[in-house]
């Protein structure tokens, strides 16, 4: 609605992988100037902070039913990737400053970036890395 605003969207990684990163594809395709900062802790903070203080039993466990979002640790640079959309993965605070650079060249250029910000995840429960061991594989009584 307003083509001359920089836009820079700033979101968690629980919500970029479970509902917004579809909007790549549009950014893409409709040149879409926008820089999508990504907090990848790998684990969705609202969830397990809802468990602790509604779930005494997983809390007194350790065991965070659906917080953990590693394993695996997914890439939202390469994530972009397959959108034709370029990024950065930032690890190091170091690195933030010419990441940003690269994005506000791609923005100047007309193309949506991806800035992957690696994050240390903290809080109650947010060393464990615990979520509930499912294989549908191992389930399957026919073998293709």
């Amino acid at each position: 609605a307003k083509p001359n605003r920089q836009v820079v969207c700033l979101l968690g990684d629980g919500a970029f992988l479970m509902g917004q990163i579809e909007a790549l594809w549009a950014a893409r395709r409709h040149e879409a100037p926008v820089l999508y900062i990504v907090f990848n802790n790998r684990s969705f903070n609202d969830t397990r902070m809802r468990m602790i203080a509604n779930a005494p039993r997983m809390r007194e466990a350790q065991q965070d039913m659906g917080s953990y979002l590693g394993n695996p640790d997914v890439s939202f640079e390469q994530a972009a990737k397959a959108f034709d959309v370029k990024g950065a993965t930032v690890t190091k605070p170091g690195e933030l400053a010419d990441a940003l650079k690269r994005g506000v060249r791609e923005l100047k250029d007309g193309r949506p970036f991806v800035l992957d910000v690696v994050a240390e995840r903290v809080g109650p429960l947010a060393e464990s890395t615990w979520y509930p061991k499912y294989s549908v594989a191992e389930r399957r009584t026919k073998q293709v």
